[in-house]
């Protein structure tokens, strides 16, 4: 992959999770699993949680404790049908104080699901925001060119990285979409935030070696002039469980599944190096 290639990066280790018993996962693990389907603070309490599908196609909520541990906090289902369905981000898409999710259909057409931060079934109906979208896979949602609206990044199957900005509206974006990257096949994403702490979202993925690659952003519509940096090994086998500041110390943090089917919480320390910190499990059988 070329150094150009990059974009930002994310990462240490594997992390985050969540309370009692399972998520979803961003492979394609054994339909036993549960599938990692966002994290962030879905029901608007200050903690971030994790939300996930089960093998019966169950959405769950995950409310999450701000802490290196289990959760306390029992599951609650707030979506059912979802088998078929591909995560393809949860942030603010539309801009009105609620966390969203977005999710591609087996038509291969981008739907937006708006939130409403609580802690039960949506009353508001699904929008169509896209067609086409089969043959991509999701590398992450966030203001990637830092300009207050929410992008969507995705790789297409010649293995480009491709940036889709977003307007914050509930419709499709009329901005084209931008090459930010290429040979990003045989790369598989593990989170978008700001990890360094430097301003500028990132990417973090993880490469065939198993290597986790952390592509520092700088905030524009093209590729990132700054080298990736290596900030973790032995990554394959996890599964992503999502990234975000699960522990409420100020740094971004990784969750992940390990092959045994724990959750675990990979404390994060805002540096673009390895993490000295300890794993942690939060949960088991995912």
């Amino acid at each position: 992959m070329s150094l150009k290639t990059s974009l930002s990066g994310l990462a240490l280790t594997a992390v985050l999770a969540t309370v009692l018993c399972a998520l979803a996962s961003a492979q394609d693990p054994p339909v036993s699993h549960y599938r990692f389907f966002g994290m962030g603070d879905w029901d608007h309490d200050g903690h971030v949680d994790l939300v996930a599908r089960n093998p019966a196609g169950d959405l769950m909520l995950y409310p999450g404790e701000s802490k290196r541990a289990y959760s306390q906090t029992p599951p609650i289902k707030i979506g059912n049908g979802w088998n078929g369905f591909t995560f393809f981000g949860m942030g603010d898409w539309d801009h009105d104080g609620h966390l969203d999710l977005v999710a591609r259909n087996a038509a291969g057409d981008l739907m937006l699901y708006p939130g409403e931060s609580q802690r039960a079934y949506s009353q508001t109906q699904p929008i169509k925001i896209g067609n086409g979208w089969n043959g991509f896979t999701f590398f992450g949602m966030g203001d990637w060119d830092h300009d207050g609206h929410l992008d969507l990044v995705a790789r297409n199957a010649a293995g480009d990285l491709m940036l889709y900005p977003g307007e914050s509206k509930r419709a499709y974006s009329q901005t084209q979409p931008i090459k930010i990257g290429n040979g990003w096949n045989g790369f598989t994403f593990f989170g978008m935030g700001d990890w360094d702490h430097d301003g500028h979202l990132d990417l973090v993925a993880r490469n065939a070696a198993g290597d986790l690659m952390l592509y520092p952003g700088e905030s524009k519509r093209a590729y990132s002039q700054t080298q990736p940096i290596k900030i973790g090994n032995g990554w394959n086998g996890f599964a992503f469980f999502g990234m975000g500041d699960w522990d409420h110390d100020g740094h971004l943090d990784l969750v992940a599944r390990n092959t045994a089917g724990d959750l675990m919480l990979y404390p994060g320390e805002s540096q673009r190096a390895y993490s000295q910190t300890q794993p942690i499990k939060i949960g088991n059988d995912w």
